[in-house]
């Protein structure tokens, strides 16, 4: 009949109650979860979340984290961190290029924080907006925990993770970015910086981008250490027309500086540099 109305069907005792389950929402049935996995997460080792941080080529400060529920620290003259991580974590990328990364010991009550930067939690704006999170040079750092930094010395991949080796020592100090792009983006002042550092025998770290008239960014940062070590990584891996592609970390041992007669900027050369198929770069 018209007009009649149509019972609800939220009164109707044929429909299943809504019911809440304690089970994590985000884990794998028992049967599909991998034994070995099991048996790490039962070894007595604390949480940590590794991050790090670079500037991108716009300006944007870029921060990125992962869990580490496999940190190791082994004692030595400098101390080093080890841990294995995901290959294809934005962590990964972000400390390829800034050569640093922080780590940060979690407690109990920071669970949901380790689930959400292992990627089994959800939240909103990310795992930077949960706490409060402290900027250091190596990456940011969660307030009130034990925290180290590191720069990055060795990784190789191992089962279907990247091991990651860092060594504890004073931090470089960071000069300013310098970022190139159709001729300008010039900075003086951050080479100064790097060559007064390289001067007095201090610590001092310095990345230029250059962008190719395809808008094609090549990264180079170089870290001078007391003694007069030089540290490389050169990036050319978005270059379309680069015969040198791919990534690179070298160690140098002559670094000299230039100025250029025509527009008086600096340059620096790189040489003797090993770990790759690069043995001297201008930059």
């Amino acid at each position: 009949m018209r007009g009649q109305p149509v019972p609800s069907q939220a009164g109707r005792c044929d429909q299943p109650p809504v019911t809440i389950h304690p089970e994590h929402p985000f884990l794998s049935p028992t049967e599909d979860r991998d034994p070995l996995r099991r048996l790490r997460a039962r070894l007595a080792t604390p949480v940590t979340i590794w991050t790090a941080s670079t500037e991108a080529p716009d300006g944007r400060l870029v921060r990125t984290g992962f869990t580490v529920g496999s940190t190791t620290v082994a004692d030595g003259d400098p101390a080093y961190v080890l841990g294995m991580i995901d290959p294809e974590a934005d962590l990964w990328a972000t400390v390829e290029v800034s050569g640093r990364f922080a780590v940060s010991v979690l407690h109990w009550v920071d669970r949901h924080l380790a689930d959400v930067f292992a990627g089994i939690a959800p939240a909103p704006g990310g795992g930077f907006g949960i706490g409060t999170w402290l900027g250091t040079p190596c990456g940011p750092v969660l307030d009130g925990r034990t925290w180290v930094g590191c720069r990055l010395v060795e990784s190789r991949p191992v089962g279907f993770g990247r091991l990651v080796t860092g060594a504890v020592d004073t931090f470089p100090e960071p000069c300013p970015d310098e970022s190139l792009g159709n001729g300008d983006g010039y900075n003086a002042a951050a080479r100064d910086c790097l060559w007064k550092a390289f001067s007095e025998g201090k610590a001092a770290s310095f990345m230029t981008t250059r962008v190719t008239p395809d808008r094609d960014p090549i990264v180079t940062r170089v870290t001078v250490r007391p003694g007069g070590r030089v540290e490389v990584f050169y990036d050319s891996s978005l270059d379309t027309f680069s015969n040198t592609k791919g990534k690179y970390t070298l160690t140098c041992t002559k670094f000299q500086r230039s100025v250029d007669p025509v527009n008086g900027r600096v340059r620096f050369l790189v040489d003797n540099c090993r770990g790759g198929d690069i043995r001297a770069l201008v930059i």
